[in-house]
């Protein structure tokens, strides 16, 4: 289990390295500003816990908060996207999304530095050798 755990960090490692042709993804940055998104899937050491994350909308905003909403229910929280260049001879970024949520157990759970793999539109993947979590864009 540890080693397929690993493998698949290390695959997400590669996938979120790109090469850069100046600036950093940036779509990614101005991506998760625009419209509102869910948690369809949370994995935490192989276990989905996605179904406790269920009917609350985020939304990033530009000055650096995030929400949480689940009809009157408001967790807030903040949130920042860090590139980290390699010390190779090629030039690499590695993207981070961070995240930190206040005064919910739930939602601290997902406070991390996670590891970008994944941006389309309409999802987001990140993560880390032992969690993943994707969002998808609400319609």
């Amino acid at each position: 289990m540890k080693a397929k755990s690993t493998l698949i960090f290390m695959l997400l490692l590669m996938v979120s390295c790109s090469k850069s042709d100046g600036n950093p993804d940036d779509f990614f940055k101005s991506n998760i500003k625009d419209g509102t998104w869910t948690i369809s899937s949370f994995i935490i050491n192989e276990v989905e816990m996605a179904s406790d994350y269920l009917d609350y909308v985020l939304k990033f905003k530009s000055n650096g908060k995030v929400t949480a909403t689940k009809n009157s229910e408001v967790i807030t929280g903040s949130w920042s996207i860090n590139y980290e260049d390699s010390n190779s001879g090629d030039f690499y970024v590695l993207t981070k999304l961070y995240l930190n949520f206040n005064g919910s157990e739930l939602f601290q759970k997902l406070n991390e530095t996670w590891i970008y793999s994944n941006n389309t539109t309409d999802e987001i993947d990140v993560g880390l050798p032992t969690k993943s979590l994707r969002l998808i864009r609400n319609q």
